[in-house]
C-alpha cells in the first residue's frame, strides 16, 4: 500500500523457517523501532518475529578534510554515511599520528524548523591520545543516531601539528525477521511472491500469535 512508501522483494531457497537480516535501505527508511515492517504475500500479512541479537555490523566510511581557513588551529573532517537515517551506535577512528592528546567533538548540522536555521547537534565528545607503543584506535559511543548522511569531527590542535585521521568505521545493530515460507517463492511468481513493506511513519507494531512460540522458532 502507498502509505508504506517502500517495498522490497524477499527471496529464499528453502522450505521452513527463514531468517531475513534487514539491510541498510530498510534500516534507514523504516521507523527507528521497526514497528512499520510488514511481510505480505497475495495481499495478506505473513507473521514474523523480530529478532535483535547482540551483534553489530561495521561499515567503512569516507573521510575528507573540512578545515576552516579562518581557524588554523582547528582540524575538522567530514564523514560520509551511505545514506541518512542509519541507526549507527558507534564510530571507530584510527590515526597514524604517533604522539598526541586531543579532545574530539563529533556533531552534525541539522535544520531547526522552529528557528529557521541550521544548528549543530553534538553526537559524542571524548579525549583521545597516542604515545609510542600505544596507537590504538578510538571508539565513540554516540548519544543518538545521526539524522543526516554527513557528520563532522573536529579538534583543537593548540600549538601542535595536526592529527592525521586515517579511517573511520560505523557500527549498527543487527535486526532480523524470522518467518515460515515455502521454497521457490520469488517476486515474479504471483502465487508465492513475498514482499517486505516499510516506511509508514504512523504504523504501529503488528501483534502475531506466532510470538507465543518464539522460543521454539
Amino acid at each position: 500500500p502507498a502509505p508504506w512508501g517502500f517495498r522490497k522483494a524477499v527471496q529464499y531457497a528453502a522450505t521452513g523457517v527463514q531468517q531475513l537480516e534487514l539491510d541498510l535501505d530498510v534500516l534507514a527508511r523504516a521507523q527507528p523501532g521497526l514497528a512499520d515492517l510488514r511481510l505480505v504475500r497475495d495481499g495478506a500479512q505473513v507473521p514474523y518475529l523480530l529478532e535483535r541479537p547482540a551483534l553489530a555490523r561495521s561499515r567503512p566510511l569516507v573521510v575528507t578534510p573540512a578545515d576552516d581557513p579562518k581557524r588554523p588551529r582547528l582540524s575538522r573532517w567530514q564523514i560520509k554515511f551511505p545514506r541518512a537515517g542509519l541507526p549507527v551506535t558507534r564510530l571507530t577512528l584510527a590515526s597514524s599520528t604517533a604522539l598526541f592528546q586531543r579532545h574530539l567533538r563529533l556533531f552534525e548540522k541539522i535544520s531547526d524548523e522552529r528557528r529557521g536555521e541550521t544548528v549543530e547537534r553534538t553526537l559524542a565528545a571524548v579525549d583521545w591520545s597516542h604515545t609510542p607503543g600505544d596507537t590504538r584506535s578510538l571508539t565513540l559511543n554516540l548519544a543518538a543516531p545521526p539524522l543526516a548522511d554527513v557528520i563532522f569531527l573536529e579538534t583543537d590542535n593548540g600549538d601542535n601539528p595536526p592529527v592525521a585521521l586515517t579511517s573511520a568505521q560505523a557500527a549498527y545493530p543487527v535486526a532480523r525477521l524470522l518467518f515460515k515460507a515455502e521454497a521457490g517463492a520469488t517476486e515474479g511468481n504471483s502465487s508465492q511472491g513475498l514482499a517486505l513493506y516499510y516506511g509508514h511513519r504512523a504504523a504501529v507494531a503488528p501483534r502475531y500469535d506466532l510470538a507465543l512460540v518464539a522460543g521454539q522458532i
